[in-house]
């Protein structure tokens, strides 16, 4: 594919990451031979010390307070000079056996180079409650994109099929993967390619704003909302536990009210097995409760308002 040694770009999104930006900087540093590489930032408009840090670690830094992410990862690729774009976030940090793994792997993808390949972030080794219970598991599970907190890319595949959609504030990876998949590109994931995601939520309030920010990008239009399977699911969940609430507050036992209690049971249950097929039955019930939380999440993504984020909630 490669008749030289491959030049890689790695592309960081950023807004507010000064407690991240340098970690993610210096493990691209540790993993990466000299003279292989560049690094990238690309700024949403920090108010913190984050240009300054990747600045002084060796990255370009460019800024762009009113972009989306879509355009912040946009903006870095046409400002690289690499044959492979790796896009991560400011929270990632790669293994270091990256870049002998990766190298390793590269004579076995496809020689045209249409291709996108990475993995689902890990969590780290002092993972929280919501980071083994929820995003721990969902990195063992199959997947039809890759995530942009650590996908990569040639510079062909990217330029042929135009970059990123500009135009949405969340989703735009699975966007781009199913753009380049249409034109005939293969999704190759790469589950021992190591990388560690240090900014997953914590608490039960920041997982439930974080799913409530990524629902908006599904009530964009009509056309959207009828579109997607989980704000379909998060909305008819939402429907059924409401009435079924207000039903036992007006003390109306009914069959409705069993029907609908029935169902606002059974969708959560029926898209916790759906989501996470090899959780052990042991496990079920914790998966079942945050997948409460994120159900209701999406679906009261309607009805909070949309104020910028202090910082990118990847």
């Amino acid at each position: 594919m490669f008749t030289h040694k491959p030049r890689f770009s790695f592309i960081i999104p950023a807004l507010n990451e000064e407690k991240n930006i340098k970690a993610a900087i210096l493990s691209i540093n540790t993993t990466m031979p000299a003279g292989q590489f560049e690094i990238i930032v690309s700024d949403n408009g920090s108010l913190d010390q984050t240009c300054a840090i990747a600045y002084q670690h060796g990255a370009k830094v460019i800024e762009a307070p009113s972009a989306t992410i879509a355009e912040l990862r946009n903006l870095g690729a046409k400002e690289s000079q690499g044959d492979l774009l790796v896009f991560i976030d400011a929270d990632v940090c790669l293994d270091q056996r990256w870049h002998r793994v990766l190298m390793a792997e590269l004579a076995r993808l496809p020689d045209s180079g249409f291709f996108i390949t990475g993995s689902v972030c890990a969590t780290p080794p002092d993972s929280g409650f919501i980071e083994r219970n929820w995003f721990n598991s969902l990195s063992t599970e199959p997947k039809n994109y890759i995530n942009s907190g650590h996908l990569i890319t040639t510079r062909k595949l990217f330029e042929r099929i135009k970059g990123f959609n500009e135009e949405l504030k969340t989703s735009e990876d699975y966007d781009f993967c199913q753009r380049a998949i249409k034109f005939g590109a293969q999704l190759v994931p790469l589950p021992q390619l190591g990388a560690y995601h240090h900014g997953f939520p914590k608490t039960i309030e920041q997982f439930f704003m974080r799913e409530a920010w990524h629902g908006k990008q599904d009530l964009k239009t009509l056309t959207d909302f009828l579109n997607s399977k989980t704000a379909l699911i998060a909305f008819s969940n939402f429907f059924f536990l409401v009435l079924a609430f207000l039903l036992l507050f007006l003390n109306v036992k009914n069959i409705f009210f069993y029907i609908c209690l029935m169902f606002s049971i059974c969708i959560p249950i029926a898209s916790t097995i759906i989501k996470f097929p090899k959780s052990k039955r042991q496990n079920i019930l914790t998966k079942f409760f945050l997948m409460e939380i994120y159900l209701l999440g999406r679906a009261t993504s309607l009805f909070l308002p949309n104020p910028r984020p202090t910082r990118n909630p990847f």
